[in-house]
């Protein structure tokens, strides 16, 4: 006689019968286990939200320290550029190509953009909350990355909302037409000298737009942004604010 054969024939015996779990058993398993995963899904989505905020303001320290270092090799000046988007980043894989959109050099290649030189790896510029330009809704873009190659908006060509140009600005033919700050007016008052910020955080963007809330605290939306120090600020602008106020070194920000 097998092994099996004896096996089969004491339990025959025996009258026991092998262990199962009952249907209300497994019903009490399943919800205690569904119950645990309602618990854990917000605490991860929170996780989550948090790791891409780290990664966004440790992307701009270093963009401002690129800044920095492009100042000092070029007379104390920022960077000259066409747009709004190519001081650094990417070529973009899917360039908006209408609309506003289309002055803001997002299809200047990858070798062009002036910062890239002083940035050891251009994701960077690469905010991983990144969900798009709601100012340029297409749909089939669904990032500025993927737009302009660079998911964050500096403070180019012009003052507005009280807030001093950073960088300078190229004619049609490739010549200055707008000089750009130097960091000795910077160093006047460094830690509120607005130099940049995820894309959408200026006041002109629809502010009731899914794509304008990269970061959010407590359901409220943030904008990180970088300051003249390097340092970075959690924090939300107002949602309205006037295009045209002057720019004053001694307001919360200029």
């Amino acid at each position: 006689m097998c092994i099996a054969d004896i096996n089969a024939e004491t339990r025959a015996h025996s009258g026991r019968t092998p262990c199962a779990f009952t249907l209300i058993e497994l019903l009490v398993v399943i919800a205690i286990i569904a119950i645990l995963a309602a618990m854990l899904l917000p605490a991860l989505a929170q996780a989550k939200a948090k790791a891409r905020r780290i990664k966004c303001v440790n992307n701009q320290k270093r963009i401002g320290i690129c800044f920095q270092l492009y100042a000092d090799d070029n007379g104390d000046k920022y960077p000259v550029h066409k747009g709004w988007a190519d001081v650094g980043g990417q070529g973009p894989s899917k360039p908006y190509t209408g609309g506003p959109a289309a002055t803001y050099a997002g299809d200047t290649p990858q070798t062009n953009r002036l910062l890239n030189a002083y940035a050891k790896a251009i994701e960077i510029f690469h905010c991983p909350a990144d969900k798009g330009d709601a100012y340029n809704p297409v749909p089939q873009v669904p990032t500025c990355w993927d737009a302009y190659g660079n998911s964050y908006m500096v403070q180019w060509s012009k003052d507005f909302f009280g807030i001093r140009l950073v960088d300078g600005a190229l004619d049609a033919t490739g010549g200055r037409s707008l000089e750009p700050i130097k960091g000795s007016e910077i160093a006047k008052k460094a830690s509120t000298k607005i130099i940049q910020g995820d894309w959408p955080w200026a006041p002109n963007r629809p502010v009731d737009d899914v794509r304008s809330a990269w970061h959010n605290y407590k359901g409220q939306r943030r904008d990180i942004m970088l300051y003249g120090d390097t340092h970075v600020d959690y924090s939300k602008l107002p949602d309205t604010m006037d295009i045209n106020q002057p720019v004053d070194l001694n307001f919360t920000w200029w």
